[in-house]
């Protein structure tokens, strides 16, 4: 079990949301234990906060979206993987914006900026979640599936399932969730 971690410097990065298509600017700043991660819509008045938890999570097709009153934060999930890949627990996320950029549509680039800025452990054990049954959801024809994993990390399996269009047919890919 090891501690808590946060990053050791501020991290900016920029870029053109998918959505919106406006130039967002962003800054990973370093949080202090037990924060969590948070994000702070800078562009709007008194600067409200987001925890990253389920209860924040606004329905939305297509991409993760969070919420707290009438802030919200849309296409967090890149973002959210790499911290989690990285072993940041702690950081509050800057936007100047309603969503964070695209960057070039993978976590890679979130990834090479936080490791360039460092990661420091912090003086607090890290709190771990543990999934002890399965959970399914299911809307229309897209459902997602999570079970409890063998050992201590976390596996994804993918497919998609278009058998009317040219070209796709059924694909699938299976990753375990590390740094690399």
């Amino acid at each position: 079990m090891r501690n808590q971690r946060t990053i050791k410097s501020p991290v900016p990065f920029q870029g053109t949301g998918l959505h919106s298509g406006d130039d967002i600017p962003v800054t990973l700043r370093p949080a202090e234990v037990d924060t969590g991660v948070v994000f702070i819509r800078t562009d709007l008045a008194g600067k409200p906060r987001i925890p990253l938890r389920r209860e924040a999570v606004l329905q939305r097709d297509r991409q993760t979206a969070i919420g707290e009153g009438q802030a919200e934060v849309q296409t967090v999930e890149h973002l959210s993987a790499s911290l989690l890949a990285l072993g940041i627990d702690n950081v509050e996320v800057e936007v100047n914006g309603g969503e964070v950029p695209g960057m070039d549509g993978s976590g890679l680039p979130f990834v090479a900026k936080i490791r360039e800025a460092g990661r420091t452990d912090q003086k607090a054990p890290r709190k771990r979640f543990a999934l002890d049954k399965t959970v399914a959801i299911r809307r229309g024809d897209t459902s997602i599936v999570a079970y409890p994993a063998e050992d201590a990390g976390l596996r994804l399996s993918y497919t998609l399932h278009f058998p009317e269009a040219n070209g796709f047919g059924s694909q699938c890919v299976t990753v375990d969730l590390t740094e690399e």
